[in-house]
This record gives C-alpha cells, sequence and structure tokens, in this order.
C-alpha cells in the first residue's frame, strides 16, 4: 500500500477497487495475518479475497508452508482460520522458496486457462452439436470510450471448404464496463452465412447488439 500514492479514497476502497478489475486474483498467504482494514475488522488480504469471491473472479491460493517453532498469537490464529476457508473446496499449491512460487503461480495461471478453454468448448459442443465448424478468436484488448472505438469484422470462409456452413457467432465480453466486472455472452442477431460477414462496433452495435463504455 505504500506505492498507492496520494488518492481520494481509501487505502480499502483502491486495493477492492484493483480487485474487482482483475481477471485472476491470486493469494499468497504466510503465517501472519497482516494489517487490520478498519472498515471491516479484518486484514486487507481476506478483504480482497473476499471480494474477488463476490465478483465471481477465479482465486489461486499458494500458501507458504509454517514455521511450528514461532510462537501462535491471536493474529496468527486468525490467519489460520483464513487459511482453512481459502484452501476449502479447492486445490492448492505450498510453498518454501521465492523460486518454486514463481513456477507454481505460472503453473496455476495456465492450468486456470486451460480449465476454462475446456468449459467454453464443452458448452459450445452442447449449443451446436458434435462436428460443427468452431473457430475461436481471441480479441486482447478491445476498447469503448476514452475517445477509442473498437470494429470488428469476422468472415464465414466455410465455402472455401468441402462443407459450407451456416451458423451464428458467439462474443463474450470479459472485462470491465465502467466500475462492473462484465463476464457475458451475446449471441448475432442473424445467421452467418458462407461468404458474409459478422459486423460490429462495441459503441454502435450491429450484428450484435453494442456494449458501450467497455473495457476488456
Amino acid at each position: 500500500m505504500e506505492y498507492f500514492g496520494a488518492r481520494d479514497s481509501t487505502s480499502l476502497d483502491y486495493c477492492l477497487r484493483k480487485v474487482r478489475e482483475s481477471d485472476v486474483f491470486v493469494a499468497i498467504l504466510g503465517d501472519t495475518y497482516g494489517s487490520i482494514a478498519p472498515e471491516l475488522d479484518c486484514s486487507f488480504c481476506e478483504a480482497e479475497f473476499n471480494e474477488a469471491e463476490r465478483a465471481a473472479i477465479p482465486r489461486l491460493v499458494f500458501v507458504l508452508r509454517e514455521h511450528a517453532e514461532d510462537a501462535v498469537t491471536a493474529v496468527d490464529l486468525q490467519q489460520k482460520a483464513f487459511k482453512e476457508r481459502a484452501l476449502a473446496g479447492r486445490q492448492s499449491s505450498f510453498l518454501t522458496t521465492p523460486d518454486q512460487l514463481g513456477r507454481e503461480v505460472s503453473s496455476g495461471i495456465a492450468n486456470l486457462e486451460r480449465d476454462i478453454n475446456r468449459a467454453v468448448h464443452g458448452e459450445e459442443e452442447r449449443l451446436l452439436g458434435p462436428g460443427r465448424l468452431v473457430t475461436r478468436l481471441l480479441f486482447p484488448m478491445v476498447v469503448n470510450g476514452g475517445g477509442y472505438e473498437t470494429g470488428i469484422q469476422i468472415s464465414n470462409v466455410s465455402y472455401l471448404g468441402k462443407t459450407p456452413q451456416v451458423g451464428s457467432c458467439r462474443v463474450r465480453y470479459l472485462g470491465r464496463s465502467g466500475s462492473d466486472w462484465i463476464d457475458e455472452v451475446q449471441v448475432s442477431n442473424i445467421p452467418i452465412g458462407p461468404g458474409q460477414f459478422l459486423s460490429f462496433t462495441l459503441g454502435g452495435g450491429g450484428d450484435v447488439s453494442a456494449r458501450p463504455n467497455f473495457t476488456g
């Protein structure tokens, strides 16, 4: 928090806002509970974890191995209870060195990405049926706001293959609209046939409904 600088908000408000802006919440839990957020009577770390839970942001938990020889204080008992709650229902990593932390965080994020891709693929199979042509496109950054606008055009080139196909496009918005976290799917208003285009802009819409003030 010493790097936050001067702001017209409390440290807790800023911490929780940065959590809501995140794609993944990484919790690194040691032996001590940390600074208390007076507004909530819990540690800043636990408050951030709770905010990620409320915002349905994926959480990866990494735990530094406890030092049994250290004295256990009331604050340590708070941390023990927090650890137990953070670890409940999820697979976590237990660490001893900084190098191990770097490897485990990289591995955890890669595992999360694979799990999300499998979930998206399974939903596509359920909606479209097996054997249908599916193309996934990732746009790392789209924005509508601050004088910037993103337009997207996607062409159905299945006519180049043996079996031309007609279908809808599903656009998943994952990012922020103002201060709100957005994770929603929109489906194109019309089927896109061979040689046809799907076209839309974030601010004005088109074949997909508009999503003004979106960044993601």
